[in-house]
């Protein structure tokens, strides 16, 4: 009976010794991947921060874009005031040339004034 008391208990002991070895690799792979899982958690933190921050940055380019577009003159503005400036100057223009006309036509009538005064003074010398 030793003999089977024997092979029971080898056969008892390998099989815990298996179970307990088992739990010990179980254990190690699993303290193994945290470490690992850490690292990479680490890494893609980092890398997602990084990212974050472009993100950021881009993010602000974009409002300051945004805000350069919300600026800038529409297209319907900027012809508005073309046409406001144009016909301006298109009217300063119009005006000068009446001014100019009237001015020469007032020279004109000063001259004939002029004249038809030095015929009626020397009509009245004539006269006196």
């Amino acid at each position: 009976m030793p003999i089977e008391f024997g092979t029971w208990v080898i056969g008892a002991c390998c099989t815990v010794f298996g179970i307990v070895a088992t739990f010990a690799v179980m254990k190690y792979r699993i303290d193994r991947n945290e470490k690992e899982t850490t690292k990479t958690d680490s890494e893609i933190s980092k890398r997602l921060e990084t990212h974050g921050l472009k993100i950021d940055e881009h993010s602000e380019d974009i409002r300051e874009l945004i805000v350069k577009i919300q600026m800038a003159p529409t297209m319907d503005r900027v012809r508005a005031e073309f046409v406001t400036k144009e016909f301006f100057n298109q009217h300063k223009e119009h005006v000068d040339r009446q001014f100019n006309t009237l001015n020469k036509h007032i020279d004109a009538m000063g001259k004939q004034i002029n004249a038809d005064m030095g015929d009626i003074k020397s009509l009245l010398r004539e006269r006196v």
